[in-house]
């Protein structure tokens, strides 16, 4: 519950939200062109006539779809969690800031008392 509060305070960041959308279309734009790649080797029609190397070359370039697909959406939801836990270390450092100030001015209030 409390990680949610916190990504809820990141979200209000304008910051934030401009990088997080920009990762989200990033991510979208990533996932069209891997659909599109995989469509595109699907969509070849390999014939029993075709020799061995037309039908590896047609393997090997449905993996290589398949694989740089996986790698590049999984690098940008990657991205997209490392500006997510940013906003939340920004907040915790927010937080240390202002407990610290908060000890410094008890502390000063106690020194001012032992004094009178």
């Amino acid at each position: 519950v409390a990680a949610l509060d916190i990504l809820s305070r990141s979200l209000r960041r304008k910051s934030f939200v401009r990088a997080a959308s920009a990762l989200l279309l990033l991510q979208f734009l990533c996932v069209m062109l891997w659909w599109g790649a995989v469509s595109a080797v699907l969509s070849v029609k390999v014939f029993d006539e075709d020799g061995i190397v037309t039908k590896f070359a047609h393997a090997t370039w449905l993996a290589m779809a398949l694989v740089a697909g996986k790698w590049a959406t999984g690098t940008v939801a990657r991205l997209l969690g490392f500006v997510a836990a940013g906003g939340v270390a920004s907040w915790f450092g927010q937080q240390t800031v202002i407990m610290e100030r908060m000890e410094a001015e008890e502390e000063m209030e106690r020194q001012q008392q032992q004094q009178q």
